[in-house]
């Protein structure tokens, strides 16, 4: 067992916020912080993350873009 935290940014449950006091967050363990969420976990429990699942790939991440068809419209009012 190695004595650095997992890469959280390479994490399924790694999450940005908008949050600009804790930018960066964990979907699983449910919080947000100023460090990667590992670093966190690390220093608070001195144990490494347990819930760390490598993202899959990349290419099947995102749904195909909806195409409407030519008799649908729709229009932007403001």
């Amino acid at each position: 067992m190695s004595d650095h935290a997992p890469n959280c940014r390479q994490c399924e449950h790694f999450q940005v916020t908008w949050d600009s006091a804790n930018p960066l967050g964990c979907r699983k363990f449910g919080f947000k912080t100023r460090q990667l969420p590992s670093v966190e976990i690390l220093a608070t429990s001195g144990k490494q993350c347990n819930l760390f699942q490598a993202k899959g790939d990349e290419l099947f991440r995102f749904q195909r873009p909806v195409v409407l068809p030519d008799h649908c419209t729709f229009s932007i009012t403001g």
